[in-house]
């Protein structure tokens, strides 16, 4: 016989589960099943092969240095392994666009991008569509996020992103046509499509781990559904085999690797290695708050939201608005998994976040990341859109006097003015994201090339030298015959084996002789140690470049040679006649298509390529003034300036003239520095102060 307490608990949950049970309905009911028709579809395939052509037209045909794309495309053409967490199946899929029978290497992976968000256009309009049923609504804010610059542009190189967006949108879509078959009362159908919704969920992780931001908006899609799981073993249990067959596309890192293939990032052939890479624990992706600067993250918060407004510009936005009040309100069941999906995907990713937006490097990294909650609130743009579009119906409707032609004609104006003020901005876009003549890739490898001596060893660092000079190693060959090393992975073990595979023509030190050189040595970095061994061990190697000038042994000498240092002792003689008409030769040849900071917006890592290359000259300038030589220097000085016109080249410029007695050029140059830079800095200044004493020493006489 129960108790007392045992029947109220009894009598409590039978009122939640009814209380829930109620709840649950009125969420399901605020979105009704709509099916597509036939122009419905047609409507959808015309956004596709719209956007189709129009990223295929503005498609880059060679390496682009956004993100990772160069090492995406060597890594698809050789079937290597991808820096973590390996990126098996883009590295898949990749693979088979490299075997098409058109374009160059990296026109072909380009192109997997093309599809791929061509292909999350399609599917956002068909989603968009079946919150808004309006066709008009959904082809508009599927335009806004196409014609979008971050959208737009990783449509153009080969990213992983692309791939990640059309996961986001087709991981909705099913969530929403599995809700659909439940409310028809097709158990089946809902059936299978919670089946096909779990295997996609296990496959999208094999690509980017960014999407378990959406995971939770599935679960809200489908909240009754899932509830029901528990009381369904067999459909659980298919849902979980579809979920781990889903992973499968994971076992070619191992596999793979265990080939050695020449790109072998981290050798996951261990399981250990394979664990850090799959939760890239060599990036640290777990502890993203933990890091320098990262005590405060809001203002990455604000960074996102700024840059909305030039994606989906202040028309979007309020749209955007209005469409989550309205959703909110009217259709419960798709407002809070989409919100719930852009607050996780946008405002907890900034602030786990670790990084500081200081420079067009950064900005393009972050930003990449912004192209999944943009997706997300174009669905919410759609759903403002037709909501507008019904209250201005309703309105008209209520003018008894004015004729129903000139409501129709009302109605299409204010339309076609909307559509109007949503694409105005594409053409500056166009010309902002244009990558169909994108030179500064190859420009970037054809001139570190040209520099280096045949047969000689190049330690290269920096995400954009390092992939464009995997990419020049995979995709076009070595062709100097070079030795590249990868100088920040000069202390992992697992890099040692690599180049003891792969550079066997060079002497490469063991592990334990590392440890033997740290025990004598224990203040020094182990990655100079490293190359301190490769340097003396290899006296056959005709030269020695690095790209960085790290603490190396005191008797070594980092002498400007291109875009690049050589390695030479400092007791080695000097001829600065050589020397200058050999440097001068080399920047009479060097290419500077697109080296120009006039061509880029300021979250283009060119910007930031641009600032590394022109340090070379400008290093030139102060060795060859550092040996005396400094009227030869002026020259690199001024090249420098051409090349990148950063301030303290002016400053160096006006010194050096000072320091050779011609005061006129170093007033003149001081003048520029002074009007270029701000008053709110010590060095203008002081910059300031030396005129004023230019003057009052009279050192210009009547020239003055």
């Amino acid at each position: 016989m129960s108790s007392p307490s045992v029947n109220g608990l009894r009598e409590r949950l039978g009122k939640a589960r009814s209380s829930l049970a109620h709840r649950l309905d009125g969420y399901y009911a605020s979105t009704p099943p709509y099916a597509l028709n036939a122009w419905d579809r047609l409507a959808g395939l015309a956004v596709f092969l719209f956007f189709f052509v129009l990223y295929l037209y503005t498609c880059g045909h060679g390496p682009n240095i956004a993100g990772d794309s160069p090492e995406l495309i060597a890594g698809t053409y050789s079937l290597g392994i991808l820096h973590p967490p390996g990126y098996p199946l883009f590295t898949l899929l990749g693979y088979l666009f490299t075997r098409l029978p058109f374009g160059s290497i990296a026109f072909r992976v380009n192109l997997s991008s093309v599809l791929f968000h061509s292909l999350t256009l399609l599917v956002v309009y068909l989603s968009a569509l079946k919150m808004t049923r309006s066709r008009a609504a959904s082809s508009i804010a599927t335009a806004v996020l196409g014609f979008s610059s971050v959208f737009w542009f990783y449509a153009q190189i080969a990213e992983v992103f692309p791939l990640n967006s059309l996961f986001v949108a087709l991981l909705i879509y099913v969530a929403i046509r599995a809700r659909e078959e439940w409310l028809r009362g097709n158990s089946r159908g809902c059936t299978r499509r919670m089946v096909l919704l779990a295997g996609l969920a296990g496959l999208s992780l094999t690509h980017h781990h960014t999407i378990i931001f959406v995971f939770p908006a599935l679960l809200l899609f489908l909240p009754r559904q899932l509830l029901a799981l528990w009381r369904r073993p067999s459909l659980l249990a298919a849902c979980m085999l579809a979920f781990l067959a889903g992973l499968l596309p994971y076992l070619y890192l191992p596999l793979r690797a265990s080939q050695e293939p020449f790109m072998n990032f981290l050798n996951p052939s261990t399981f250990q290695n394979f664990k850090d890479s799959i939760t890239r624990a060599y990036y640290g992706s777990s502890r993203l708050w933990i890091g320098p600067g990262a005590d405060h993250r809001i203002d990455l918060v604000f960074y996102f939201i700024n840059g909305l407004y030039w994606q989906v510009h202040l028309l979007g936005l309020t749209f955007g608005v209005f469409g989550m009040f309205h959703a909110a309100k009217r259709r419960i069941g798709d407002f809070l998994p989409l919100f719930t999906a852009f607050f996780l995907s946008a405002v907890v990713f900034a602030l786990l976040a670790n990084v500081k937006v200081q420079n067009a490097f950064e900005r393009s990294t972050i930003e990449r990341f912004f192209i999944m909650p943009t997706i997300i609130l174009c669905y919410f743009i759609a759903m403002g859109l037709s909501a507008a579009s019904k209250k201005l119906r309703e309105l008209l409707d209520n003018l008894a006097s004015v004729r129903d032609d000139i409501k129709k004609g009302l109605v299409l104006a204010l339309g076609m003015l909307v559509v109007a003020l949503f694409c105005l901005p594409a053409s500056k876009t166009a010309s902002a994201v244009n990558l169909k003549y994108d030179p500064v890739g190859e420009a970037f490898i054809k001139n570190l090339t040209a520099s280096l001596e045949d047969g000689s060893v190049l330690f290269v660092t920096g995400d954009v030298p390092v992939f464009l000079m995997e990419y020049y190693e995979v995709v076009q060959g070595d062709e100097k015959d070079l030795t590249i090393l990868i100088y920040p992975f000069l202390d992992q073990s697992w890099y040692f084996s690599h180049v003891r595979k792969y550079a066997s023509r060079i002497y490469f030190p063991t592990v334990e002789e590392i440890r033997a050189d740290i025990t004598d040595d224990p203040t020094k970095d182990t990655r100079s140690l490293v190359a301190e061994r490769i340097i003396n061990g290899n006296p056959q190697v005709p030269a020695f470049y690095i790209l960085h000038t790290p603490v190396l042994d005191e008797s070594l000498e980092f002498q400007p040679r291109g875009i690049s240092f050589k390695l030479v002792p400092r007791d080695a003689p000097f001829d600065p006649e050589e020397y200058y008409e050999g440097q001068l030769a080399y920047y009479g040849r060097f290419i500077v298509d697109g080296l120009s900071d006039s061509f880029y917006t300021g979250n283009r890592r060119e910007l930031d390529l641009l600032a590394q290359i022109a340090a070379y000259p400008y290093e030139l300038g102060k060795y060859l003034a550092g040996k005396g030589e400094k009227e030869r220097a002026l020259f690199f000085f001024s090249y420098t300036y051409q090349l990148y016109p950063a301030p303290e080249v002016l400053k160096r410029m006006a010194d050096t003239y000072a320091e050779i007695s011609i005061p006129e050029e170093a007033y003149r140059y001081l003048d520029l520095y002074v009007n270029s830079g701000t008053y709110s800095t010590i060095n203008v200044w002081d910059a300031l102060m030396d005129m004023e004493d230019m003057l009052a020493e009279g050192r210009f006489g009547d020239a003055r």
